[in-house]
């Protein structure tokens, strides 16, 4: 099975290629240019260093969201587009996931037992975006806290009876900026990664693992937005 994936809900985002659960190709995009621009360019380009052609695709896969509104809406359009055009399906992953995932790949020690992994991304309007996932045998298994947002310290104060209790690994882009708060709430030292790691390779992993009885039709896929559209906030001031 051959899998084109996408991750547009992060800054920069990221695009992959996997056959047979074997990383074929992967890249980050520039920050400094938006989704919009560089889509479907970056997808297209891959295929071609990696010798394989659109319709050669079996499964296309992309981040669901949370993450920048626009930035959803270019990559999920991008891969019903592409779908569509092939006949193909869709795996949705929501960002959080393929975060924590992501992250655990990343630590080089390895996170173990009790431990507990939380996504933390930058959200902006000063919240995050985070969930909290159990870690089993290495990976993430059970969602503990579903996906939700808000400023730092809330999302701690009401997680702190179940982060007090098991190691604690943070991963994402807000880290940093939220070492007080975590210090201030956690009271100790935490296992933490504070880079954003690209998504999309493990996106394609993730649906590869799932197969093809987790694919939807192109029409079927949403955006998992969590809170509610700047536009639309604004539309309701100006009222």
């Amino acid at each position: 099975m051959t899998i084109l994936a996408l991750d547009t809900a992060t800054r920069a985002g990221s695009v992959a290629l996997v056959s047979t659960d074997t990383l074929l190709g992967s890249s980050s995009g520039d920050p400094e240019r938006t989704h919009g621009e560089r889509l479907p360019g970056d997808l297209l380009r891959l295929l071609s260093e990696c010798g394989t052609r659109l319709d050669e695709v079996d499964i296309f896969a992309v981040c669901s969201g949370p993450g920048a509104f626009t930035g959803l809406r270019v990559g999920l359009a991008t891969v019903q587009g592409f779908a569509l055009a092939t006949r193909r399906t869709v795996v949705a992953v929501p960002t959080l996931e393929a975060l924590a995932h992501a992250g655990l790949e990343r630590q080089p020690t390895g996170v173990h037992g009790r431990a507990l992994v939380v996504p933390w991304m930058d959200a902006h309007r000063g919240e995050v975006f985070g969930a909290v996932y159990n870690v089993e045998n290495d990976g993430v298994s059970t969602e503990r806290r579903p996906a939700a947002v808000g400023p730092a310290q809330a999302l701690l104060l009401e997680w702190a009876p179940i982060l007090r209790r098991s190691p604690v690994f943070f991963v994402g882009d807000a880290v940093d900026r939220a070492r007080g708060a975590i210090t201030d709430v956690l009271g100790r030292d935490l296992t933490m990664v504070q880079s954003m790691p690209p998504l999309a390779p493990t996106v394609a992993r993730l649906a590869h693992a799932r197969g093809a009885d987790a694919a939807e039709a192109p029409h079927a896929v949403r955006p998992v937005y969590i809170r509610r559209p700047d536009a639309e906030i604004a539309r309701e001031r100006h009222r």
